[in-house]
């Protein structure tokens, strides 16, 4: 099924004879035809000609001669008084996923891999999340390189698309591999809707997923729950979305306070991380250097940074790890294992890596002091 808002055309147009030898009247009309096919939304079946005639403002004979000969050069086909395109049903199929690998294998066989830019390049995000407001609705992703969409809802429509064409860039999000294949310049978005009542985004944005198949969404799981939450809820209102919606990366409502607080978590962990990464390379230039957060360690470097003896701490435990013979020419000794549990870097503070005949300055008993994720205040570690 074609996509209501564009239709795929193939580069090897450009080659193809029949269409070569065309009058450029004959031309044009041949592209429109495709637009209407894809407009009409039938499988490539046409509007009545009349229809058609009123909307290319010509008159029934200049269009019934130009279908005739459409027709005789084997772009339409005719079934009884319906037209259609050929192969237009088959040609605007979205590709599915062994097809996209496919293609992506014989472009890096080809070294013609289209690179997408760096994610630190954002001109070409900028002029699509500006073009939508900053009002709440539903919008659109479209990707004409696959036919497919992706449906969203939000408090904010040009925040959230920002958000979204900065994960599609980095290689995170749900289009991120076709956009490897792709590259950004078949990528346009659209607000669908301005929906003023917020607490109806998700029945609005499950009213417009609906027009689409499964295999036209990049977020078709997504949208089936919505529709189905929709469905059971009084008046068509989902009141509970909030409370309810599951954890899913490709859910859409955040507030700008749950953006908000979801950035500034983020740049505190970094900028943590960057403290802990400069002081170990201070202390032990020759050991192995950390070079990025991510994965697993992030979850270990933000239990450390919640631990309050930790941060008193640290640094006198990375200290007197530096001066230990044994820990300078052990290959378990680096900077995830000191920050990966509430043990390693504790042994170090206490002096059990510590030479021979270095006081200990750290075995006493003490409380651990922890901020639990969720609270302000700061409370006793059990165990």
């Amino acid at each position: 099924m074609a996509s209501k808002y564009w239709i795929k055309l193939y580069h090897e147009i450009l080659d193809d004879a029949k269409i070569g030898k065309m009058s450029d009247t004959l031309w044009r009309r041949t592209i429109e035809m495709f637009l209407i096919a894809g407009d009409y939304d039938h499988d490539g079946q046409l509007p009545p000609l009349e229809d058609i005639a009123w909307r290319l403002r010509i008159t029934d004979e200049q269009l019934a001669a130009d279908v005739e000969e459409l027709e005789r050069i084997g772009i339409l086909s005719v079934n009884g008084s319906v037209h259609l395109v050929k192969n237009f049903s088959e040609r605007q199929e979205a590709i599915n996923s062994t097809e996209r690998s496919r293609l992506h294998r014989d472009s890096k066989r080809k070294g013609n891999v289209s690179i997408p830019p760096n994610f630190k390049d954002t001109k070409w995000q900028e002029s699509l999340w500006k073009s939508l407001p900053e009002l709440p609705g539903i919008y659109a992703i479209h990707y004409g390189a696959t036919g497919k969409s992706y449906i969203g809802a939000s408090k904010n429509v040009q925040l959230r698309m920002k958000q979204h064409l900065s994960t599609i860039n980095s290689g995170i999000h749900s289009m991120s591999d076709d956009f490897s294949i792709y590259g950004p310049s078949t990528i346009s978005v659209e607000m669908l809707e301005q929906v003023d009542d917020e607490k109806s985004l998700p029945s609005k944005e499950a009213e417009c997923a609906a027009q689409y198949t499964n295999d036209d969404l990049y977020n078709a799981e997504t949208a089936k729950r919505h529709r189905d939450w929709d469905a059971t809820t009084e008046g068509g209102i989902c009141n509970e979305y909030e409370t309810i919606r599951p954890i899913d990366t490709d859910i859409d409502i955040d507030t700008d306070t749950d953006i908000d607080k979801k950035r500034k978590d983020k740049e505190k962990i970094n900028t943590f991380f960057l403290e802990l990464k400069a002081e170990w390379l201070r202390l032990l230039p020759e050991k192995t250097q950390p070079r990025t957060l991510g994965g697993k360690n992030t979850g270990h470097l933000k239990a450390r940074m919640n631990d309050k003896y930790f941060i008193e701490n640290w640094k006198d435990a990375l200290d007197r790890a530096s001066r230990s013979t044994f820990l300078n020419a052990s290959g378990f000794f680096t900077f995830w294992w000191f920050i990966t549990n509430d043990e390693n870097w504790q042994k170090c503070l206490d002096g059990n890596y510590d030479d021979k005949g270095t006081a200990q300055q750290h075995k006493t008993p003490r409380k651990r002091i922890v901020i639990l994720e969720g609270e302000s205040e700061p409370r006793e570690a059990r165990g």
